[in-house]
């Protein structure tokens, strides 16, 4: 796509100010796509009517199913870990509050410890 535009842009003999101008963007934005930036749907239609010829067809990424499985497998490597914080989180209420039952004299069986009275009593 940058090749066509700079090309098209020349054989027009316009500068990217130009063009810029006559799409409505800024000129920085035309020196982006003439180096690769992306260019949304409406933009290449704009250019399309202002050169008066269709842009070239953009290819797909040539391993898009291996990207989405790359992701696929982020993802689950991501669900696994907040799956074990979870779970980390969770045993370390369950461990300070069998601290907190033990202190206060409470058995494990829910009983009051007659080894160690609660305090204040």
């Amino acid at each position: 796509m940058a090749a066509w535009i700079v090309e098209r842009r020349k054989a027009a003999d316009l500068k990217p100010a130009d063009i810029a101008q006559r799409l409505g963007v800024s000129e920085p934005t035309v020196r982006g796509w003439e180096t690769g930036r992306g260019v949304s749907a409406d933009n290449v239609a704009a250019l399309e009517r202002l050169f008066g010829v269709a842009a070239p067809d953009q290819p797909e990424p040539a391993d898009m199913s291996a990207l989405v499985a790359a992701l696929d497998r982020q993802a689950s490597a991501i669900n696994e870990l907040v799956s074990r914080l979870d779970g980390l989180a969770s045993q370390a209420i369950r461990d300070g509050i069998r601290e907190a039952l033990a202190e206060a004299g409470v058995d494990q069986g829910g009983g009051a410890s007659r080894a160690a009275p609660p305090a204040g009593r």
